[in-house]
C-alpha cells in the first residue's frame, strides 16, 4: 500500500483517501511523510480524506434497503443499485 501511494503521488495524484475501516491509515501516512520529506510535495498540495466511526449510528438492513438512524431518531434510507 505504501508504495502504491508513493507511486500515485509521483504520478501527480493529489487526492488521497483512507479510513480506519480500510486499515490503511498508517501506510498512507508513511507514504505521504516520505514524499513530503523528499521534497516532492508539501502538505498543502494534498487533499486527504478519511472516515471516522460514528458509534451513535445504528444500521439496519430491511428488505433491500439500508436504514441508518442517528441518535436523534431521524434516518437515511440507502437503496442498493
Amino acid at each position: 500500500m505504501k508504495q502504491a501511494v508513493i507511486d500515485a503521488i509521483e504520478a501527480g495524484y493529489r487526492h488521497i483517501d483512507c479510513a480506519f475501516a480500510y486499515g490503511n491509515e498508517a501506510e498512507v501516512g508513511a507514504a505521504i511523510k516520505a514524499k513530503i520529506d523528499d521534497g516532492t510535495i508539501t502538505r498543502n498540495d494534498l487533499f486527504v480524506t478519511s472516515k471516522v466511526i460514528n458509534e451513535c449510528l445504528l444500521v439496519y438492513v430491511d428488505h433491500n434497503r439500508i436504514l441508518i438512524f442517528n441518535r436523534c431518531g431521524t434516518h437515511i434510507t440507502v437503496s442498493p443499485r
